[in-house]
């Protein structure tokens, strides 16, 4: 299969993503797992904020195109962000999902994905002039690089 890299995206022949959604979920757990180790050193604001900056960015860089990938792809991708609310608020395992989530004031990541696309088809409906690697992150993020 021919692949390659483009923006920090692997891109495959037939567009699936899946090298790249593979990548992105290496990377976010070895940064989650760095995290865990280090949990016991840091509040939970400090923990969160090292969860925005340490992990996010790679969910967040090139999220438009999981429009395209399979629902396991992108459940994989929300199992991630439900250990890190579990770790940041050293939550019980039985805790709900949508508490922990409303605790932090977390989208899920198919509702970021789906904002993020939003503003980028309001941009383009409004004739803006724009950059397309700004357009493909939140403009509420801070880091927008993996």
């Amino acid at each position: 299969m021919v692949e390659f890299k483009y923006l920090e995206i692997i891109l495959d022949q037939n567009l699936l993503f899946d090298r790249h959604i593979e990548h992105v979920i290496d990377k976010s757990t070895t940064k989650l797992g760095l995290l865990y180790k280090t949990r016991w050193l840091f509040n939970m604001d400090t923990a969160k904020m090292l969860y925005s900056a340490l992990v996010t960015p790679y969910f967040d860089m090139g999220n438009t195109v999981y429009t395209v990938a399979s629902q396991f792809q992108l459940n994989r991708f929300q199992v991630i962000q439900n250990a890190a609310a579990r770790l940041i608020l050293l939550a019980e395992p039985r805790t709900p999902i949508y508490e922990l989530h409303a605790r932090h004031e977390w989208d899920t990541l198919a509702t970021r994905a789906t904002k993020c696309m939003v503003k980028i088809v309001y941009g383009c409906l409004r004739n803006e002039e724009c950059n397309l690697y700004d357009k493909l992150c939140p403009v509420q993020q801070l880091y927008c690089y993996p």
